[in-house]
């Protein structure tokens, strides 16, 4: 029962970290889409897919944040063992002073935020991804310095604003409420860093996609592409391939799709969206073949 009731407490911070993974997937390909002059939709990913394409960029995020957490964990380990002997005869006034530092601290990081969503600070990546991540690590900052100073001079049933027990209800609700903001600010933050990533992706294959995987294609009728070399091997109906069409370079395949890239893609960046099925076959080399 224990054990069940431990794994539950994780179901929340995993679905987070899903959706955290999935919208990151997303952002980073539309705008890789974006920048190769096509639309993510046109690819046709699956959940699977956004999920794998998330995975190798967010490492560092995560391992980052999961080392925050820890410290923070500790932090308030420390900090609680100092509450267990505080009274309302016997205030801790560090503890008083540290959630004022807190809340101020809290306090800072909101209007920086503010400012930067409301677009006082300009645009850069490093704005992008720490003035969303200042509004929620903000509020956090907020709401614990603010419980912080009322532990810390022993007022444990007081509310938020006043002196009278808060209702049952509200305690949850507030967690809640804070959970959801902070939520949204992560999302923010990392919907920015996916578009960056994209962009640089994007940048990347437009620089080098040359080195990419060749590809000749070989097929029983005329597929009529435009710009690619065309050689008719026998007459159409004698065989089971008379057309063979190479000067294609690979950019993906996903759903049943291959998507090409013309050698002359950075002249008009054309795709080439051609549909996997036993009729063709399709030859793959390596990008210096």
């Amino acid at each position: 029962m224990q054990a069940a009731k431990g794994l539950l407490a994780f179901l929340p911070p995993a679905t987070l970290i899903t959706g955290l993974l999935f919208y990151f997937g997303w952002a980073r390909t539309y705008a890789q889409a974006r920048a190769l002059g096509a639309d993510a939709s046109v690819f046709g990913y699956s959940t699977r897919d956004y999920l794998l394409r998330s995975v190798d960029s967010l490492y560092l995020p995560f391992m980052v944040m999961t080392a925050l957490g820890m410290a923070c964990l500790v932090g308030h380990q420390a900090v609680a063992g100092r509450l267990r002997a505080v009274t309302p005869d016997h205030p801790d006034v560090l503890l008083r002073r540290v959630g004022l530092l807190l809340l101020g601290a809290g306090l800072l990081a909101v209007a920086y935020g503010l400012l930067y969503s409301l677009g006082a600070l300009g645009r850069s990546r490093l704005l992008d991804i720490t003035g969303p991540l200042a509004l929620g690590v903000g509020v956090l900052l907020g709401a614990y310095g603010g419980w912080l100073r009322r532990r810390a001079r022993g007022d444990l049933r007081a509310g938020a604003w006043g002196q009278d027990p808060p209702a049952p209800w509200a305690a949850p609700l507030a967690a809640g409420l804070l959970l959801c903001f902070v939520a949204l600010s992560l999302f923010w933050a990392v919907g920015n860093f996916a578009l960056w990533r994209g962009q640089d992706l994007a940048a990347v294959v437009a620089s080098s996609y040359r080195t990419r995987p060749s590809v000749v294609v070989y097929s029983p009728v005329r597929l009529a592409l435009e710009g690619i070399t065309e050689v008719v091997l026998q007459e159409p109906g004698d065989g089971a391939f008379a057309y063979r069409y190479s000067g294609m370079r690979l950019l993906d395949h996903a759903s049943g799709t291959y998507f090409l890239m013309p050698e002359d893609w950075s002249s008009g960046h054309r795709l080439i969206l051609l549909k996997d099925s036993e009729d063709i076959r399709v030859e793959l080399a390596s990008g210096a073949g």
